[in-house]
């Protein structure tokens, strides 16, 4: 799969995510993000 996207919209969305990410999760599917389109 290819994926093109501007670095900037990935980057201001992850930031989001990674404040309410905890950096020890005992759930591995709590680490990762979902990406639609």
């Amino acid at each position: 799969m290819r994926v093109i996207l501007e670095r900037s919209n990935l980057l201001k969305s992850l930031n989001h995510v990674h404040r309410v990410v905890e950096r020890r999760n005992t759930i591995p599917i709590l680490s990762n993000v979902l990406l639609s389109a």
